[in-house]
């Protein structure tokens, strides 16, 4: 297959939606991890506090952490990264909020940074409803399911994505429901996805 030097190999286009194994590349939340989220978030909020920050701003930062990890079901580790903080500054929600989803997670690499050097156990939560999460794992990976959208309704947007990448008719464009995002992919017959020209490319040859 000869396409692959008429491509561009950048990533898939993206709006609203972004790239099918950006966010699932970082780890999910250990069973661990999860249980002790809620003492995550309140150590946040003291360390900010702590810190000098008002409480409005912490408040609203510990909110945002809660929520983002609802949403996507990261680990803290995960979240504490560089490129878990690009893909919360490209998402939408994070522009129709202001960027206050990309700040909140920039204050809290800051706090992880600190706090891992600390070697501090986590304070424990108080129970306020800012710390509490209010989604299960299960219910999040209820919505994370995997739609082809080719199948019985071709979106537009699918068949611009197939022709752009000149994939053969048996491959899909399959679309990944998140709550921070849907997610683009090209499928091949073997069930394995790809996010991006460079590696349908090598996979087409």
């Amino acid at each position: 297959y000869a396409a692959a030097a008429r491509r561009p190999s950048s990533d898939f286009p993206s709006s609203s939606r972004g790239l099918e194994g950006s966010m699932d590349a970082l780890p999910e939340a250990t069973p661990e991890e999860e249980a002790e989220m809620p003492n995550w978030i309140y150590t946040f909020h003291m360390w900010m506090l702590n810190e000098g920050k008002k409480d409005s701003t912490a408040r609203s930062y510990a909110s945002q952490i809660r929520i983002l990890y609802e949403d996507d079901g990261k680990g803290p580790s995960s979240m504490a990264t560089q490129d878990y903080f690009a893909l919360t500054k490209a998402s939408y929600k994070n522009r129709l909020g202001n960027g206050q989803r990309s700040a909140a997670v920039r204050m809290f690499i800051e706090f992880m940074t600190v706090h891992l050097a600390s070697g501090q156990p986590l304070q424990e939560q108080d129970g306020g409803k800012i710390y509490q999460v209010g989604v299960s794992k299960e219910a999040r990976n209820g919505r994370r399911k995997k739609v082809d959208i080719e199948e019985g309704q071709a979106s537009d947007e699918a068949l611009k994505l197939r022709k752009e990448l000149e994939l053969p008719p048996d491959w899909k464009i399959v679309l990944r429901e998140r709550a921070s995002g849907d997610l683009f992919a090209a499928v091949s017959p073997g069930g394995r996805a790809y996010s991006s020209r460079q590696s349908v490319d090598e996979r087409l040859g």
